[in-house]
């Protein structure tokens, strides 16, 4: 048996109970005879999608903190009847947010060690990769720019990995624009994960790889595997990519998902997209010789070394 559910505006999160007309008298918004006979579609958006009702920042903490650890959840809330613009705004703000994590995490983590570098085995290397409690103001730019570097390539290669799928999605689905921006929207706050997992890898992660293996954290060619060049951050970008395909599967093919509603043809064509989506990021970090997408992923900051900006930092 259905249990039946209460009535709420997805903007304002007024109670409808009781009311006749299709209109929420808090905030004025109108709804569709489809949308008021179902007590489904009346339900919470995400709190980025409430901008109106809802402080910024209040905003933004809060869809950072479910799509992090409630993604299901979230994704199950998302509505086609707002466009993309917010969501795009929320992806912008995303990447002074991953640089900002990653700031503090280094200071953090340099000043947790600092009081344990004699036991440290190459604590200049675990130094070098994070900004120290005792820098000096004219050290603490080219750091922070590394890291911004750090971050912004990880961040563009996990983008360009997905605009080849966005693009296809949006010549074949140009007649029904409905779940092109779904499936849009449902990528852009995927990329949550991406931001994290940049903030890490240009902070935490080559700092903590120093310690184990400094051929896994510098070497050009990283660890070879079957004669291969595997640097660590592929796999991780891949683990990223991986996770949102399979999180968008299963936002595609959900019946508790509004994509789902779109037909027969928008999912199978979201499902070809996203296994050639993965197929084509383990081709570009693990297999590909010929773009070097490795090589700038893991390297980006050497490659400003004639600039007299970068020289001597790491």
């Amino acid at each position: 048996m259905r249990r039946e559910l209460r009535r709420v505006c997805p903007t304002c999160r007024y109670d409808l109970a009781g009311l006749t007309e299709p209109r929420c008298p808090e905030c004025g918004r109108t709804y569709s005879p489809v949308e008021w006979a179902d007590s489904m579609l009346l339900r919470p958006m995400p709190a980025w999608e409430c901008l109106g009702h809802v402080r910024i920042l209040s905003a933004f903490g809060l869809t950072l903190l479910m799509m992090l650890f409630r993604p299901a959840r979230f994704l199950r809330l998302l509505r086609v009847e707002e466009g993309l613009l917010r969501t795009c705004a929320f992806f912008v703000l995303l990447i002074p947010t991953a640089f900002v994590v990653a700031v503090i995490l280094s200071i953090t983590a340099a000043a947790v060690g600092y009081p344990f570098r004699s036991l440290v085995p190459n604590y200049d290397w675990w130094q070098a990769n994070l900004i120290g409690p005792r820098f000096r103001l004219s050290h603490f730019a080219p750091n922070a720019m590394r890291v911004a570097l750090h971050c912004g390539a990880f961040l563009g290669t996990i983008v360009a990995v997905w605009l080849p799928a966005l693009a296809v999605m949006d010549l074949m689905l140009r007649r029904n624009r409905a779940p092109f921006r779904l499936f849009a929207k449902a990528l852009l706050y995927s990329m949550t994960w991406a931001c994290l997992a940049a903030a890490i890898c240009s902070t935490l992660g080559r700092a903590i790889l120093e310690q184990i293996d400094r051929e896994w954290a510098w070497s050009p060619i990283g660890r070879s595997i079957r004669g291969g060049a595997l640097p660590w951050v592929c796999w991780v970008a891949l683990a990223v990519v991986t996770m949102q395909c399979a999180t968008l599967t299963w936002f595609v093919g959900s019946p508790k998902c509004a994509y789902r509603e779109a037909g027969d043809f928008a999912v199978g064509c979201a499902y070809g997209l996203i296994a050639a989506t993965w197929l084509l990021a383990a081709y570009l970090l693990l297999g590909d010789y010929h773009v070097h997408l490795r090589f700038h992923l893991l390297f980006c900051n050497q490659e400003l070394r004639p600039w007299q900006w970068f020289r001597g930092y790491h």
